[in-house]
């Protein structure tokens, strides 16, 4: 292929390598790449339309929001003093929730640019974030162990979920939205029922629970974790039907596309994985690009993945943030 279309971007200073970017040997390259500056990408979120890309990481509490449609434009909301760990978007695509190590968590108004309030109670720094399917509760989870619930549009805190023995990592909801998910420090995964007070604990990993996904069809939970290794979960009964193995590093990130078929991976072993949810069987491992892959999320219409991370590092730490734009190919029967 030839050089790539170069477009830099504004106030971030961003670089977009676009479709015939030579990035490695691989057979297959990303449609678009996206330098940020920031010294690590840690969250990727789609807005519901699938125009808007939410971006946090290490950029002095900035999180980055990029236009799909425009590649040079990106708006910035500064607000946190310490690294962005997450990133969520309102199911009506109308709010932003960003979390960080700060202790905070941010919503900000879209239409305005402006943020329309802070959540404050966790008692350590913010790892996840997540709306429900109707829009009207969020929930974060934090070092401090917890899991909280939130209402939406107003801030206001309504429950404390307590049971993780180490930081909470990660948190999802169920898709009707009575449910909640979590994956911890302690190596466990729960579900939990907070209308009722109930709560299971999924046992087997034999590390840290990284990232947590749910299906569209609320079968299954996807579990990664530290151990190199993703889990499949029936939440009927609360056992593991797959383990996939296949990484040779701690699993940081997992999703699961809008069709319920493909599960994504992203690792410290430098690539990214797409599994076949079915099967638990490899469909397709897409680098390796970045030297360590902290998140991944597909487009609403399943068309897109984007992953996130550390592009190199440099000494001791990373030296450029950098996400990458995939295109989606389904498994084949």
């Amino acid at each position: 292929m030839g050089e790539p279309r170069r477009r830099a971007g504004r106030r971030l200073g961003l670089l977009i390598l676009l479709a015939g970017a030579a990035l490695g040997g691989g057979a297959r390259e990303p449609l678009a790449v996206y330098r940020i500056g920031y010294r690590f990408v840690y969250s990727v979120a789609f807005s519901p339309d699938g125009r808007w890309l939410a971006v946090g990481g290490s950029l002095g509490g900035t999180t980055a929001l990029l236009d799909l449609t425009r590649a040079e434009e990106a708006r910035t909301f500064p607000g946190h003093t310490d690294y962005v760990r997450a990133v969520a978007f309102s199911p009506r695509g109308d709010l932003l929730a960003t979390g960080a190590d700060d202790g905070l968590i941010l919503v900000w108004n879209l239409a305005s640019g402006t943020q329309a309030f802070t959540l404050r109670g966790h008692k350590g720094g913010v790892n996840g974030v997540a709306f429900s399917p109707d829009g009207a509760l969020l929930a974060s989870a934090a070092d401090d162990g917890t899991v909280r619930l939130w209402h939406a549009r107003t801030g206001e805190p309504l429950r404390t979920l307590e049971g993780h023995r180490a930081w909470a990592y990660a948190v999802a909801f169920l898709p009707d939205g009575r449910g909640v998910v979590s994956g911890s420090m302690d190596e466990t995964a729960i579900v939990w029922d907070p209308h009722r007070g109930n709560k299971r604990v999924l046992e087997g990993h034999a590390g840290a629970v990284s990232s947590v996904a749910v299906s569209p069809d609320g079968q299954w939970l996807l579990s990664a974790s530290f151990d190199g290794t993703l889990r499949v979960w029936s939440l009927d009964t609360g056992r593991p039907v797959h383990t996939l193995v296949g990484h040779t590093g701690p699993v940081y990130a997992v999703a699961v596309s809008p069709d319920g078929r493909l599960i994504a991976s992203g690792s410290a072993d430098r690539t990214v994985r797409l599994w076949d949810l079915r099967t638990g069987r490899t469909v397709e491992v897409l680098g390796p690009f970045f030297e360590a892959v902290r998140t991944v999320a597909f487009s609403p219409d399943g068309r897109l993945l984007a992953a996130g991370g550390c592009g190199r590092h440099l000494a001791d730490y990373c030296g450029e943030g950098l996400v990458q734009l995939w295109e989606v190919r389904p498994p084949t029967p």
